[in-house]
């Protein structure tokens, strides 16, 4: 199956050009024939076709207006309830549709293409009724999203928002600026709050018709919401993408070592009381200030990459080794007439099973730049803090067959310019 790329969702434009628009925080609207979004058109135009082929761990929604306008959510959903609510004039929302078969890659593809690990994006699938009211108000988002109207049409409205620029968290015009850093604990900046959104750019907000083959990208922190939908079922995808920014990047870098220290660990005793406890407690909060400078001043931009990687992995290997790829291994992924993948290298042949050909295919387009097994995990993983540890203990155990077969090596050794050959293995053959 031909994998979905940026240029079949967004035709025309580039990857460098949604991701200046996305760091600008601009829209992006465009049209096209439908088909051109593959596995997307092919999805059933009537949902009582498509969730009985759902698996379980994708959950339901369903959402509409109260008699004052107010959105109301019904959340985790049985299918017969959904269908239900549907046949009442309610949308309903397929969250975490990137497990269904025809769409499991296209969300990662797309990451991978614009240099995300796969892990960032979900994917989701929100089926309209015919003359709905889609009740989404004004809100937005902490997910940059690329969304594609599959069949039918429904109205948009987007409007700028002056406050908050790539927030970490959704929001609504009825609440409190809480600011961008919101989900780090103790990190919010004063200048962000409390007070209320600036809404005055719902007074002129920009209409975007979104038809049959319409893709629209639009950047966390725009305001939007959804209004009319017309005399046909609207189904639409979105692609939510989340990610990391520079702030949590470090943020869980720093946690990462800053809890391994057994000095910073110890209870901050004595700050509330009086006298001489008060005092030592500042001196030895002064202390642990004057080990936090010496320890970012220790950190390598590559250290910050591995500690914040480890720390999103539930479960992961205790060695930070790197790794890289031998500029003389010549190796590449073959695919053999049954469907099977193979790792080839000169006279070695390691048979993939399907859960290690991604990971496979990352490693042999780093082209030598040095990589721990964490950062390959990240890159290849669709969700990882629910990673299986059984799957880490396979790519453990790929990497660790490609150094001893000298495919790859660690990245502490001086690079060298040839390999021997090797005689096959119990993890390679022949060919």
């Amino acid at each position: 199956m031909r994998h979905l790329r940026i240029g079949d969702v967004l035709p025309g434009i580039s990857v460098d050009a949604l991701l200046h628009a996305w760091l600008d925080a601009r829209s992006l609207v465009v049209r096209g024939d439908p088909l051109r979004l593959g596995p997307l058109a092919a999805l059933p135009h009537d949902p009582a076709q498509l969730l009985p082929c759902l698996d379980r761990r994708c959950t339901l929604s369903s959402f509409a207006a109260d008699a004052q306008g107010r959105l109301v959510t019904r959340h985790e959903l049985e299918r017969d309830d959904a269908l239900r609510r549907f046949e009442d004039g309610q949308s309903i929302q397929i969250a975490h549709a990137e497990i269904h078969p025809p769409l499991a890659n296209v969300g990662a593809d797309l990451a991978r293409e614009l240099g995300f690990p796969a892990s960032i994006v979900t994917t989701r699938i929100v089926y309209s009724p015919p003359g709905a009211s889609d009740a989404y108000g004004w809100h937005f988002d902490g997910a940059d999203v690329i969304v594609a109207q599959v069949v039918g049409s429904k109205q948009w409205q987007l409007a700028d928002n002056p406050d908050v620029r790539h927030p970490h968290r959704a929001g609504h015009p009825d609440e409190p600026v809480r600011g961008p850093l919101d989900g780090l604990p103790g990190l919010s900046p004063p200048e962000y709050g409390p007070r209320r959104f600036d809404c005055s750019a719902f007074d002129t907000p920009r209409s975007v018709r979104l038809v049959a083959g319409t893709a629209m990208f639009v950047p966390s922190g725009m305001w939007h919401r959804t209004g009319a939908i017309g005399d046909t079922v609207s189904c639409s995808v979105s692609f939510m993408f989340q990610p990391d920014s520079w702030a949590r990047l470090l943020a869980r870098a720093m946690t990462s070592l800053l809890t391994a220290d057994p000095r910073l660990r110890r209870p901050a005793v004595g700050l509330g009381l009086p006298g001489r406890a008060r005092s030592d407690a500042h001196r030895e909060l002064a202390a642990a200030v004057d080990r936090l400078h010496a320890l970012v001043e220790s950190l390598d931009v590559r250290e910050v990459i591995e500690r914040a990687t480890s720390s999103r992995l539930a479960h992961l290997p205790a060695s930070s080794t790197q790794f890289r790829l031998r500029h003389a291994a010549n190796a590449r992924i073959e695919v053999a007439e049954g469907g099977g993948c193979s790792l080839c290298c000169d006279d070695i042949e390691v048979e993939l099973g399907p859960t290690l050909v991604d990971p496979s295919r990352w490693m042999l387009a780093t082209e030598g730049v040095p990589f721990s097994i964490a950062e390959l995990l990240h890159a290849t993983v669709e969700a990882p803090l629910r990673v299986d540890p059984a799957h880490v203990e396979r790519v453990s155990v790929l990497v660790d067959a490609l150094v001893q077969l000298e495919v790859l090596e660690p990245a502490s050794r001086p690079p060298r310019a040839t390999r021997p050959r090797r005689s096959s293995g119990a993890t390679a053959r022949s060919r």
